[in-house]
């Protein structure tokens, strides 16, 4: 006999025929089996034979879906999951240049700490060479020739430590500079990263698979067997 399933409850179908209509014989299978637990073995053997349960997994997250999961909602937590690792991965990358940037910026106010006070030297350096060559100058016309040649001689030094001055200031601006470009790599470094972040774990590199499951037989279990008539018009 063929068979199909019913999407109704069995327990809610008439127990009896309505008016002006009549039941078929029975198949004499049935009228001379002795109970229905020989077509309680056989549905169930074909159940084992034909159904089977679809699950679907992601290999990647190591991921598989629940029973009653439809692939929507599997994709949906597969995308909560993928969203988890991403920032897991994005926060260790930000302390790790956060903890780089702090240290070049120690560095930068040492740094613009020591040009202030180069710049500083140079204006005390220049100051005094000017103010030696003033006197120099004076003293050659008034002092003498030794005292003019001892003064020009002092004022020629202090012209020297003013351009040492000035050079140690061009070295702290250069080092000023260096660190401001390193700052600027760092953040464009960053930033690459991120992007690279966002492709890794993009949903099209997680791929879902469909598989399926067989039932065991010990897991099938049929409650009830019973006879029912399908109603046909005629």
């Amino acid at each position: 006999q063929e068979a199909f399933e019913c999407s109704e409850d069995i327990f809610r179908l008439p127990k009896r025929p309505g008016s002006n209509s009549a039941l078929k014989p029975l198949p004499d299978e049935i009228l001379k089996a002795k109970d229905l637990k020989d077509f309680r073995n056989s549905l169930k053997s074909k159940l084992y034979a034909s159904k089977r349960m679809e699950l679907y997994r992601c290999k990647r997250l190591k991921a598989e879906s629940k029973p009653t999961e439809s692939k929507e909602s599997f994709q949906n937590r597969l995308m909560d999951m993928i969203e988890e690792k991403r920032d897991e991965e994005a926060e260790k990358l930000k302390d790790r240049y956060e903890k780089m940037l702090q240290r070049l910026d120690d560095r930068y106010k040492r740094a613009l700490q020591k040009l202030e006070k180069e710049q500083e030297d140079v204006n005390a350096a220049a100051a005094s060479s000017i103010i030696d060559a003033g006197i120099a100058i004076l003293g050659a016309f008034f002092g003498g020739k030794r005292s003019g040649a001892s003064k020009m001689g002092s004022a020629i030094k202090g012209g020297s430590r003013a351009l040492k001055e000035r050079a140690d200031v061009k070295r702290a601006k250069e080092a000023l500079e260096q660190i401001e470009k390193r700052v600027e790599n760092l953040k464009n470094e960053l930033e690459e990263k991120i992007d690279l972040l966002d492709e890794k774990y993009s949903m099209q590199n997680f791929p879902v698979e469909t598989f399926y499951i067989k039932p065991r037989k010990s897991d099938i279990s049929i409650k009830n067997i019973c006879i029912h008539w399908v109603w046909e018009s005629r």
